[in-house]
C-alpha cells in the first residue's frame, strides 16, 4: 500500500455525506477504536472565518510552552497530511498509512466520509499514537453534526459566524449560529467572538457552560497574522490559552506562520507582488478590503475562483467596496464554477477569463507592471494548482513531516 493510491481510495469516498446528517456512523468507529479521549484535552474551533488562524494560534501557543499538541484542520493546501499535525510538524507518510489501516477496519460498514475517516485519523494519532497533552480540532463545516463534534471536549471556541454553505446550513443567521453552537453541548467553557445581536439569546440554551468573550491581550505590532480580522482571531487564540491556564500575553509569535491569508507568494516570473488569500464568503471579502486597500501600489489585479455553492451575488456586492482593479475570472479545482456560471455583472467586469488557474495567473504575469500588486483569492482549493513548487515554506514542512517517526 503506497501513499498516493491510499489518498485516492481516500477521496473516492466522497468530500460530503451520502446519508442523513449524524453523529452515529462516527461514534460507532470511536467505539471501535483502541484508544480513549479525555475531553479536557480537546479545545474545538467552530464559526464561520478564521476558524483555522484560531486553532493554529491555539496551537502554536501550546506547543510553544512545551506541550504535546496536535493540530486538526482543514481543507489542505498541497498535501491531505496538512491536515494533521503534531507541534507544528505534519503526520509523516509512515504514520498516516499506519493510522489509516487501523481506521479503515474499525469503519467498516460505517460508509464514513472522506472527512470523518480523517476525523478518525486524526483522534488516532493525537491520543494513541502520540499521546498528545492537548488537540485543537477545526470544525469542518457548521458543528451539530460535524465529525470533530463526535470527539468530546471540554473547551469550545466560536469565531466569528456569518453566511457561508447555505445550502446545507440554512438561509437565515439564526439556523446557521444554532447549527455552529451544536458543537457546544458537553463543554465546560465556550470562548467566544463577539456576536450578531439577533444571535446572542442562542447562549441562553447552555446555561452551564462558562462564556468567555473574547480580550483584547495582543499587542497589535506584534500580531503575526494580517490585518484587524488577524488582530482578533489572535485575541481569540490568546483568550483561550488564559482559560485553559496559560500566560498567553508572554508567547512569542514571530514564528508563527499560516498559509495563504493574505500570504505574499514567491513567483519568480512575477513583476509584481503576488498575494494569496482563500477568502470565498461575503464576510471574508468584507474583511479583507481593508487589507486590500494597505497594499497601495499603481494598479490592483484580482484572480477570483468561485466554488459553484458559494454566494455570488453577496460576495459581487462585498468586492463593490474595493479599491478599483482589474478582474480575472478562473475556475477552482474542486466545486467548480465554471466560467458561463458567473454572474454578467462579473463577466462584464473581467478583464480576462480562462479556465485554467495558473494559464490566467500567468495572463496576468505578461499584462502586470512592477509597481502593480495581484490577488488571488475565491478559494483555498486554488493553492493547488498556483502554489509554486519546492518554492513555499508549506513544501519544507511536508519534507520535515516525511521524517517524523
Amino acid at each position: 500500500m503506497d501513499y498516493q493510491s491510499t489518498i485516492r481510495r481516500l477521496e473516492a469516498r466522497g468530500i460530503m455525506p451520502t446519508q442523513a446528517p449524524s453523529l452515529e456512523p462516527m461514534r460507532a468507529a470511536l467505539a471501535r477504536a483502541t484508544f480513549t479521549i479525555d475531553p479536557t484535552k480537546v479545545v474545538i474551533v467552530a464559526g464561520t472565518n478564521g476558524k483555522g488562524s484560531t486553532a493554529s494560534a491555539i496551537a502554536y501557543g501550546l506547543s510553544s510552552m512545551g506541550k504535546q499538541t496536535g493540530l486538526y484542520t482543514s481543507p489542505h493546501l498541497i498535501d491531505t497530511r496538512e491536515r494533521i499535525a503534531l507541534n507544528g510538524k505534519y503526520i509523516s507518510e509512515v504514520d498516516f498509512l499506519e493510522g489509516i489501516v487501523r481506521c479503515e477496519r474499525w469503519a467498516a460498514g460505517l460508509d464514513l466520509t472522506h472527512f470523518e475517516l480523517l476525523t478518525l485519523l486524526a483522534a488516532w494519532y493525537f491520543f494513541e499514537k502520540k499521546k498528545v497533552e492537548y488537540a485543537v480540532l477545526e470544525v469542518g463545516l457548521g458543528g451539530t453534526w460535524d465529525a470533530t463534534n463526535s470527539i468530546a471536549h471540554s473547551t469550545t471556541v466560536l469565531t466569528p459566524i456569518d453566511f457561508d454553505h447555505q445550502s446545507l446550513l440554512g438561509t437565515d443567521l439564526v439556523t446557521i449560529a444554532r447549527n455552529k453552537f451544536g458543537v457546544i453541548p458537553g463543554s465546560k467553557k465556550a470562548v467566544y467572538a463577539p456576536l450578531a445581536p439577533e444571535v446572542e439569546f442562542l447562549r441562553e440554551s447552555h446555561p452551564g457552560v462558562e462564556w468567555i468573550p473574547a480580550e483584547l491581550l495582543g499587542d497589535a505590532k506584534l500580531c503575526p497574522l494580517p490585518g484587524q480580522r488577524g488582530l482578533d482571531n489572535w485575541n481569540l487564540a490568546l483568550t483561550t490559552l488564559k482559560a485553559l491556564g496559560y500566560p498567553a500575553t508572554s508567547l512569542d509569535y514571530t514564528s508563527y506562520r499560516w498559509p495563504c491569508r493574505m500570504e505574499r507568494i514567491p513567483y519568480r516570473e512575477a513583476p509584481c507582488p503576488v498575494y494569496y488569500s482563500g477568502d470565498h464568503n461575503p464576510q471574508g471579502f468584507r474583511s479583507l478590503q481593508p487589507l486590500v486597500e494597505s497594499l497601495g501600489g499603481s494598479k490592483l489585479w484580482i484572480l477570483l475562483g468561485l466554488a459553484a455553492t458559494k454566494d455570488m451575488r453577496s460576495i459581487e456586492e462585498a468586492l463593490g467596496s474595493f479599491p478599483d482593479f482589474q478582474l480575472v475570472l478562473t475556475e477552482t479545482p474542486f466545486q467548480t464554477r465554471a466560467l458561463k456560471e458567473y454572474s454578467s455583472a462579473l463577466t462584464q467586469r473581467a478583464a480576462h477569463q480562462e479556465a485554467d488557474p495558473l494559464a490566467a495567473l500567468h495572463w496576468i504575469f505578461e499584462q502586470a507592471a512592477p509597481s502593480d500588486n495581484i490577488l488571488v483569492t475565491g478559494s483555498l482549493y486554488l493553492a493547488s494548482v498556483l502554489l509554486p513548487p519546492s518554492r513555499h515554506w508549506l513544501n519544507d514542512l511536508l519534507a520535515q513531516g516525511r521524517a517524523l517517526n
